[in-house]
């Protein structure tokens, strides 16, 4: 595997688990656009820390 299909795969790995975490990881009857929102800032901006 080269260095950059394994970049491409942890990536996607990361990517499923974020979406995993959010649908599974709210209480019942919850705002959908909390999870959503959680979802695309870390896809955009990353998992480090926000200024």
């Amino acid at each position: 595997m080269t260095r950059s299909t394994m970049a491409a795969t942890r990536v996607r790995r990361v990517s499923y688990a974020l979406i995993g975490e959010s649908l599974h990881g709210d209480a019942e009857g919850a705002d959908p656009d909390t999870p959503a929102a959680r979802v695309i800032d870390t896809l955009l901006h990353g998992a480090g820390p926000r200024p």
